[in-house]
């Protein structure tokens, strides 16, 4: 998986908030399975998950509820006055005296991206 986002996501959000919201998605979607000897890997499903439809006829797959969900997460934290992302905790270490908390408001956009090799996942584990 492939997550490419503007500075407003990074500003607000840490790799580890992302990694996150990326296995609570795929873990809510089946899109891992765990294999007999207890490895886990990318279920056979995955190509079905990213072509699922929801409501209305639109297509919504699981890249796309990622994106949505990774962009839902950082306008919030733009938006909080008490929680300090990246972009607030560099601020505090490098001038404490500007005395920054919170979000920080910025442009927000996400696309996600899952490979797969020839329509299956790749090493698909059932």
């Amino acid at each position: 998986m492939l997550v490419l986002a503007t500075d407003g996501v990074w500003d607000n959000l840490s790799a580890q908030d992302i990694l996150g919201i990326v296995s609570a998605e795929m873990d809510a979607a089946g899109a891992w399975s765990v294999s007999d000897d207890g490895g886990s890997g990318v279920s056979k499903k995955l190509v079905d998950l990213m072509q699922s439809h929801h409501g209305g006829g639109k297509q919504e797959g699981l890249h796309v509820r990622v994106a949505q969900t990774v962009t839902k997460a950082a306008k919030e934290a733009s938006l909080s006055r008490t929680r300090d992302g990246p972009f607030a905790r560099e601020v505090q270490r490098r001038y404490p005296q500007e005395n920054w908390k919170g979000g920080k408001a910025d442009d927000i956009c996400v696309v996600v991206a899952i490979a797969v090799d020839g329509g299956r996942p790749a090493s698909p584990v059932e």
